[in-house]
């Protein structure tokens, strides 16, 4: 049961993190990535919980700084929360947590370039 509302709560999320690719498609914010390897990456069910509070307290400041990134300004902004977004998502991880995640995960874009394709 809990598995399947988090999954419920991962699909929520994604219109409000999901970016489109380079082909248009739209890809799953990096916190979803986790979530579906959470067997992979070793997290418990409280990291999980941990993962998706953190993502679900910054919906709604991401989707208005998507909706707003048309701007240079606005664009540093985004790159900005996103980073701070994963660097309070990976502080939860253990050491080895985070080596695995990196892995599963594109780096992130540096200032002004497209994000990479997801696997």
């Amino acid at each position: 049961m809990k598995t399947t509302v988090l999954l419920l709560l991962a699909t929520l999320s994604t219109t409000a993190f999901a970016r489109p690719g380079p082909s248009g498609d739209e890809r799953p914010p990096p916190h979803e990535i986790l979530i579906e390897n959470a067997d992979e990456l070793g997290l418990d069910d409280e990291t999980i919980d941990e993962i998706t509070a953190i993502a679900e307290a910054n919906r709604e400041d991401m989707r208005e700084l998507q909706a707003a990134a048309d701007s240079e300004d606005a664009r540093q902004q985004l790159h900005e929360a996103g980073r701070a977004l994963m660097d309070q998502i990976m502080a939860l991880l253990t050491e080895e947590q985070r080596e695995a995640a990196r892995e599963l995960l594109p780096p992130p874009p540096e200032h002004g370039e497209a994000p990479p394709p997801r696997r």
